[in-house]
């Protein structure tokens, strides 16, 4: 049960960070080069 609810906040971690980073990049006025650069990563 530990090991599962670990990996359960290690998977809510990464995910809510991925989606920070691509609204970041969505959102953020970068130019059309760099957006598409840090989406294509």
């Amino acid at each position: 049960m530990k090991y599962a609810k670990k990996t359960l906040l290690y998977f809510i971690g990464h995910t809510s960070v991925g989606i920070i980073a691509l609204l970041y990049a969505l959102f953020s006025p970068f130019s059309e080069g760099a957006r598409e650069g840090i989406i294509s990563v």
